[in-house]
């Protein structure tokens, strides 16, 4: 199963087919990162490439250092004055202005791919050719093998084929109604008609070979789908197996909530009061525990988040950052950035703002930044 889904993930790459190789691997979250990788490497999505080399095993590291080093060349630092002006334009009205604004930063944000797919799809309903055109362009410049583009020159090419067919047929007929109703000039225009009906014979054969290139079109299409029905059918195949796994991952997370709020006295042991300010006295710290002990209590808390069980994530999380404070992991910004949305997400909003606020001026640079101010201008 993993070779085929490698080759088939690396084939959609090599091909340009990115948001169907993404779609794909969204089966399998958590797993395969370094696919995810050449993935986000072919997109052009250099910081995305950085943070995932950061969670590959030690071999995959050693494989994947050249990529990594041309990521760390290639990435243009900081794209937060950016998301500001596509905001700004946004919130003026002026679509077109923040669209070119958010062209430069897509790369770095890939589900901006899919908001302008839908943009172009209504704008296509709604007939304005002026933005589907705009859309269009921004579409193709950013994925050009997305099914919104391929599925609508499918439908232009049918219909030209459709409007050369119709042509010939009307001809025809004009030349048998002129020479049924003008009998009597018939003789002197033959060798005109035979001119015509040879230069609509050649036309005709044209239209055959475009059709028989057609056809081989949807015939090469019809086997790459029948591929990703087999493909499909495997997956359905492993149904069962998933969901056990499912079952089995769901009952260790609860475990481990356990393990982290009751059941287990070493860590317990180390919990300590924080100071005053504006977190609530209820909460716990933890500290002399290993990073990947760490990430594992931050995946607890920010699935805690994604449950809406708001008052254990934001404790989860706040005794994870506690913890963090004097040491280097990446997903430290992730840990303190879901804190403050926790507190905005349960309606404490005074709490969150300060929390954005403190955020950003620990995180500047950090992807969340421009979110966190936007929440900022937001509880104003």
């Amino acid at each position: 199963m993993d070779n085929t889904l490698e080759r088939v993930v690396r084939d959609l790459i090599r091909e340009g087919y990115l948001s169907r190789a993404r779609a794909l691997l969204s089966l399998f979250q958590g797993e395969y990162p370094h696919l995810r990788l050449e993935l986000e490497a072919a997109a052009g999505n250099w910081k995305a490439v950085m943070k995932i080399y950061e969670t590959l095993s030690e071999d995959k590291k050693a494989e994947y250092q050249t990529l990594y080093k041309t990521a760390k060349d290639r990435f243009k630092g900081d794209y937060t004055e950016d998301i500001i002006d596509a905001l700004q334009e946004t919130e003026r009205g002026n679509f077109e202005g923040s669209i070119a604004a958010l062209e430069a930063v897509s790369k770095s944000y890939p589900e901006l791919v899919e908001v302008i797919a839908l943009k172009l799809e209504i704008a296509r309903k709604k007939k304005d050719r002026e933005r589907v055109r705009i859309f269009e362009e921004t579409l193709r410049k950013l994925d050009p093998s997305h099914p919104v583009l391929t599925k609508h020159e499918k439908t232009v090419r049918s219909m030209l084929l459709d409007w050369m067919i119709l042509t010939a047929v009307l001809i025809s007929l004009a030349l048998s109604v002129f020479g049924l109703f003008r009998p009597s000039t018939m003789e002197k225009n033959l060798a005109e008609v035979r001119n015509q009906v040879s230069t609509l014979s050649a036309r005709i054969e044209n239209v055959d070979r475009a059709i028989n290139s057609t056809y081989n079109e949807l015939s090469g299409i019809k086997s790459q789908l029948a591929s990703v029905t087999d493909l499909q059918t495997q997956v359905q195949n492993l149904g069962t197996d998933f969901r056990n796994l499912e079952g089995f991952v769901a009952k260790s997370i609860e475990d481990l909530k356990d393990f982290i709020v009751k059941e287990n006295q070493e860590l317990l042991s180390k919990v300590q009061m924080p100071g005053r300010g504006i977190y609530p006295s209820s909460m716990f710290a933890i500290s002399d525990v290993s990073i990947e002990t760490l990430r594992s209590f931050w995946l607890t808390g920010y699935r805690l988040y994604r449950e809406r069980k708001y008052s254990d994530a934001f404790n989860v999380l706040y005794a994870v950052f506690s913890a963090l404070k004097d040491k280097e992991a990446y997903f430290k910004d992730d840990v303190f950035y879901y804190l403050a949305l926790v507190a905005h997400e349960s309606g404490d909003l005074e709490k969150a703002k300060k929390l954005f606020e403190e955020f950003i001026s620990n995180f500047p640079d950090s992807i969340y930044a421009p979110h966190a101010r936007y929440f900022i201008k937001k509880t104003e």
